[in-house]
């Protein structure tokens, strides 16, 4: 019998969550949430059991595809190419371009599907990252609390609309509000030169996005985090930044696998990678 399919909302995040287990993934039930706020999912069920999902967030021109998980039990039956059949589909009805982060075996996938590679990625990983001796380096920062996010948001959505090239300030607000003492950004005057959030996760703290007008502040900054951080962290970092990939490695971490930022249809950039010195994670661009 085929598998029912069906769209997917918070009535069935313990049951997404049942998946991200499965395959050993860092997302958590809140990840699940703002996927929901922001974009929309669709799942297949065996009965009353989820046994794949897909989702796609929404950043006005891009459509994120994430998520595409199938249960151990229920892989290589093409659960998956289903549900990014409905990725796909949906996204040229809603006339947003196609993106995704790709594993090297998804990238062969990906290929010959019309997607083109943009930039490489690698998650580098620390079972607990060591922390920066000496004072924090000067830099005219301020942490973010959950009653700061409305009177700092807009300075740091100015910043981060030249990296991203989009509007994520729903995303970035909920980042905020999930770890404000890590939340943190830096000003030159009125203007906002950098910022660092981060998220809790199942296995790990994940870092990240950080955005900075250059490699010096956005070093500074993930400095800051990293004093705050307990336990295990990842980061996505573009390997364009050898500089910033040498001081994590300084500081306790290690390349956990790599990642291809691609595009559907479009081989050119939509955000500029020499302001983004680690991205939200693949499940939010």
């Amino acid at each position: 019998m085929a598998a029912s399919e069906r769209a997917l909302g918070e009535s069935d995040v313990d049951q997404c969550m049942h998946l991200v287990a499965g395959a050993g993934w860092n997302q958590t039930a809140n990840d699940w949430k703002t996927i929901f706020q922001i974009g929309e999912a669709r799942g297949l069920f065996n009965g009353d059991a989820l046994i794949a999902s897909a989702a796609i967030v929404r950043h006005d021109p891009i459509g994120w595809i994430c998520m595409v998980l199938v249960a151990p039990s229920e892989q290589r039956r093409g659960h998956a190419t289903r549900l990014l059949n409905w990725a796909g589909e949906r996204l040229k009805e809603l006339g947003l371009i196609a993106g995704l982060d790709a594993t090297p075996a998804g990238r062969t996938v990906y290929l010959p599907l019309g997607y083109h590679d943009i930039y490489p990625i690698t998650r580098l990983q620390a079972a607990t990252p060591l922390r920066p001796a000496g004072a924090p380096p000067a830099l005219a920062a301020r942490s973010i609390g959950v009653d700061d996010v409305d009177s700092v948001l807009g300075s740091i959505l100015a910043l981060d609309r030249r990296a991203f090239g989009a509007d994520r300030g729903e995303l970035l607000a909920s980042l905020i509000r999930r770890r404000p003492d890590i939340a943190t950004a830096a000003f030159d005057g009125d203007e906002c030169v950098g910022f660092v959030l981060a998220r809790e996760g199942l296995r790990a703290t994940q870092l990240g996005p950080v955005v900075a007008r250059d490699e010096d502040i956005a070093i500074a900054l993930l400095d800051g985090a990293l004093r705050k951080i307990e336990g295990a962290a990842f980061i996505d970092a573009p390997d364009r930044h050898q500089k910033l990939r040498a001081w994590l490695e300084a500081h306790g971490f290690t390349a956990q696998r790599p990642f291809m930022r691609m595009l559907r249809g479009s081989d050119r950039p939509f955000d500029d990678s020499s302001l983004i010195f680690a991205l939200t994670g693949p499940e939010f661009a």
